[in-house]
């Protein structure tokens, strides 16, 4: 089932509220996989579509020296990873915009990295957020994903309830 508007309260609600750090199935340990699939390396340019509160945007400049821009719908997001990067001393690494994933708000290829961790399912057009993320990634750059999947069927009730 799709998103269909922003209601409330969100997801973006439920994270600000619990405190919760990385909300997607593997923690850290995928983050860090998918900086490692991606090939990070000290100066790239990358996009974290969905970047929530910022902790993975944040955890690629430190640990691989990137550049990264951070992209969310929600204006608390933004606000609350703004802050963490000034806390953590990153404010020069890493930024945050307000924007939405399917109309990324840049340029046809201005990305060496676009990444979006478990995000790409949120929104009403999964196809359009893909679409922008390959519009917005350079030629010959890296465009990593990971969502969570269901491994079981699920009955209609069980996913309008979920969705």
């Amino acid at each position: 089932m799709k998103r269909k508007g922003i209601h409330k309260p969100t997801i973006e609600d439920a994270v600000e509220i619990s405190g919760i750090e990385t909300l997607h199935p593997g923690g850290f340990d995928l983050t860090k996989r998918t900086a490692e699939i991606a090939g990070l390396r000290q100066g790239m340019q990358v996009l974290d579509v969905s970047s929530g509160r910022g902790t993975q945007a944040i955890f690629y400049a430190e640990k691989y020296g990137v550049l990264v821009t951070g992209i969310d719908i929600s204006e608390k997001m933004i606000k609350s990873a703004s802050n963490k990067a000034k806390l953590a001393g990153m404010e020069n690494s890493v930024s945050f915009r307000q924007g939405d994933s399917q109309a990324l708000p840049f340029d046809d290829n201005t990305f060496d990295v676009v990444i979006n961790e478990c995000a790409v399912g949120i929104p009403d057009d999964s196809q359009k957020v893909l679409n922008e993320m390959v519009r917005v990634v350079k030629p010959g750059g890296a465009l990593v994903i990971h969502e969570s999947i269901w491994m079981k069927k699920i009955s209609e009730f069980e996913r309008d309830e979920l969705s």
